[in-house]
């Protein structure tokens, strides 16, 4: 059994070196001709290169290469949350991230991961009637559609975009 020790940063020494692992696979998973990253020179290894994770999630190179090396630095909630986003952690794998970091989950990054879409996003979608139209986030989630969708696909009026997904 390996023998864990407590840091200054709050987390098991062997957490830090499983958060490396796990941000490591994540970002070797991405496909970055996907996220639209440009292709500027020839990939030596698969994936997100550290700096375009960093980019993406807002923070600084040097601390996200500390933090996937299982340094002792410690995250916030909300940049551990930028950095799932970026990562594109589904709802278990974000769960995952918080627990190997030692933090818990925001209430707010707790909900379904739907947003609510917005007036002006569901004037646009009746707008576009009869054409059948919905708004997707980046998981495609449904958040809205029209009335020509619902007819479409059979969805009975009265249910809400967050009930279909």
């Amino acid at each position: 059994m390996p023998v864990t020790t407590r840091t200054t940063s709050g987390v098991h020494a062997d957490n830090r070196k499983l958060l490396g692992a796990f941000l490591r696979t994540r970002r070797e998973s991405l496909d970055p001709n996907r996220l639209g990253l440009a292709r500027m020179r020839q990939r030596r290894t698969p994936g997100l290169r550290r700096e375009e994770v960093a980019q993406l999630a807002d923070v600084g190179i040097t601390w996200y290469t500390w933090l996937e090396q299982g340094r002792p630095i410690q995250a916030s909630p909300k940049t551990l949350t930028a950095i799932a986003n970026a990562l594109q952690c589904n709802e278990a794998e974000t769960h995952h991230l918080f627990r190997l970091a030692g933090q818990s989950l925001p209430a707010s990054t707790q909900s379904d991961g739907c947003e609510p879409l917005s007036a002006y996003g569901q004037k646009i979608l009746d707008q576009l009637d009869p054409l059948p139209a919905i708004i997707s986030n980046a998981r495609f989630d449904i958040l809205g559609f029209n009335r020509a969708y619902c007819l479409l696909m059979g969805v009975r009026t009265g249910r809400t975009a967050t009930g279909r997904s």
